[in-house]
């Protein structure tokens, strides 16, 4: 027999996936395990704690967790809710940054930090051997 009843099944809030969080000034992702129904304020403070532990650098303060803001990428203009379930955001990797004062990062100072400070660098590092093997200035660096 052929039943009618559907029953649209959603995720099970106590499930736990793992997470990939950049955080800000780190080299790489930490990874962790949260709760599907977890916040994205509990999910800030497993990650800073799992940071901790791990004894990355730049060291985080454990309790200035509020000081913090979760993006959906490097590239998000708006942070998460600090309400918003992980479960419902739709995704597994997310970035971890200090909130700036309650302003918003605009794409102007997200391109001028990333894309042109990087070139920048490489430009000033490249110029600086150059000078070096032509003999013509020492450089700190």
């Amino acid at each position: 027999m052929c039943k009618n009843f559907v029953q649209k099944e959603g995720y099970k809030k106590d499930a736990k996936v793992v997470v990939n969080v950049t955080v800000e000034g780190s080299p790489g992702p930490v990874r962790t395990m949260v709760k599907l129904g977890s916040s994205v304020d509990e999910t800030i403070r497993l990650v800073i704690d799992k940071y901790s532990e791990e004894g990355r650098t730049p060291r985080l303060d454990k309790n200035a967790d509020s000081s913090f803001q979760l993006y959906q990428s490097y590239f998000s203009l708006q942070s998460l809710s600090n309400t918003d379930v992980i479960g419902d955001v739709g995704s597994r990797s997310f970035y971890l940054r200090k909130s700036n004062s309650n302003q918003e990062i605009t794409t102007e100072a997200i391109f001028l930090d990333g894309f042109f400070g990087r070139k920048l660098n490489k430009i000033i590092r490249r110029t600086c051997k150059l000078w070096k093997i032509l003999g013509c200035m020492q450089c700190s660096g």
